[in-house]
């Protein structure tokens, strides 16, 4: 779903996607809700260049076989999948200037790495189940931030002054 200037809230009641999921360049889009989505298969998740998008929410998501990214959504406050077991790629997470914060509770591998990054505002990363990163880890946080990634929290860092 791309380039639609006339969509402002999108709901998207899918239990499984057999591709990928892409959201991007919508310019009022302040709302993407997937309120049943569980796994999506083959792809994966990317949520990119909404500039109004303030609230994205996939509660029930469990499983991404391929990667999640959510970039440049100037207007996102928070980010929370606490189902999330499983990344078959990686979690790209950067330039979400009011990002505040991310919580997958739940998530315990990433088959590919992880990268929080260019997040102005983020005071809160919370990973604490993550068990196993097949690639590499990179965390940009500010010194006050608080931050738990489970077995990787010595990645937290912050950025030098």
């Amino acid at each position: 779903v791309g380039n639609n200037s006339n969509l402002v809230s999108l709901t998207m009641n899918l239990e499984r996607v057999d591709g990928g999921i892409s959201v991007g360049n919508n310019s009022n889009l302040t709302s993407l809700t997937m309120p049943n989505l569980q796994h999506v298969y083959h792809r994966g998740i990317s949520v990119n260049l909404n500039p109004k998008l303030a609230s994205l929410t996939m509660d029930n998501l469990e499983y991404v076989y391929g990667d999640i990214g959510v970039l440049d959504n100037l207007k996102l406050v928070s980010l929370t999948m606490n189902n999330l077991q499983n990344v078959g790629g990686g979690i790209g997470v950067g330039n979400n200037n009011n990002l505040t914060s991310l919580t997958m509770n739940n998530l315990q591998n990433v088959g590919g790495g992880i990268g929080v990054l260019d997040n102005d505002n983020l005071a809160s990363l919370a990973m604490n189940s993550l068990e196993d990163v097949r690639g590499g880890i990179s965390v940009d946080l500010a010194p006050t931030a608080s931050c738990d990634l489970g077995d990787f929290t010595s990645f937290c860092s912050s950025p030098p002054n």
